[in-house]
């Protein structure tokens, strides 16, 4: 009789610990299964963040700012159907006066050279340009590796060139497209028309 009873608790310790043992391994293959659903998540958000902040942040993306598109079938214009003014917004004194007399010498007209009213340095290069400025907008911009284009409330041919702190050299001379090249529409341009709440252009002379 006492033999029944401890065979009897020792098969119910068998069978507890057995249970106690898949209980654990239950657990343990749980939390690895979240633990590796958890991983694949970040890592994919990641992927996609990273490549959204890429993408916006490329310029064919014009850094994240939309701009006007070209006229469909628009071609590049020669330098000398184009006024710009070069304003330095970055801390570097004599900047906007070098890359004013580049652009000069490839025959850009260089209306005059000033510093950027701002009260912190601008980053990157921008293009401001009006409505009726686009193609000429896009033909300068081909001078530069990383410049954002920005229409703003402009109505004259005038271009402004803000140097930004990002800003290294123009593209070599011999390798900017010719002239006539066809003019390829930035990926988040829209037409101009639809365009709203432009800035404000800065105060300047028009052509």
């Amino acid at each position: 009789m006492a033999d029944s009873s401890i065979k009897k608790e020792r098969e119910q310790r068998r069978l507890y610990l057995r249970a106690r043992q898949r209980m654990i391994l239950s657990a343990t293959i749980g939390f690895l299964v979240v633990a590796v659903i958890l991983s694949i998540l970040s890592l994919t958000t990641g992927l996609f963040t990273s490549r959204a902040r890429q993408n916006a942040g490329s310029i064919e993306a014009n850094y994240g700012v939309i701009t006007a598109c070209p006229v469909d079938g628009t071609t590049s214009l020669n330098p000398s159907e184009i006024t710009l003014r070069v304003l330095n917004g970055t801390n570097k004194s004599g900047l906007g006066t070098a890359v004013g007399e580049e652009l000069r010498n490839r025959g850009f007209n260089l209306q005059g050279v000033g510093d950027y009213d701002s009260a912190s340095v601008l980053q990157r290069t921008e293009i401001h340009f009006g409505k009726n400025a686009i193609t000429q907008a896009y033909t300068l911009a081909m001078q530069f590796n990383d410049a954002i284009l920005r229409m703003d409330n402009r109505e004259d041919a005038l271009i402004d060139v803000v140097i930004g702190s990002s800003f290294d050299d123009l593209i070599a001379s011999d390798k900017t497209p010719k002239v006539g090249t066809k003019l390829t529409a930035l990926a988040n341009c829209v037409a101009a028309d639809k365009l709203t709440n432009v800035p404000q252009a800065s105060e300047h002379q028009a052509v």
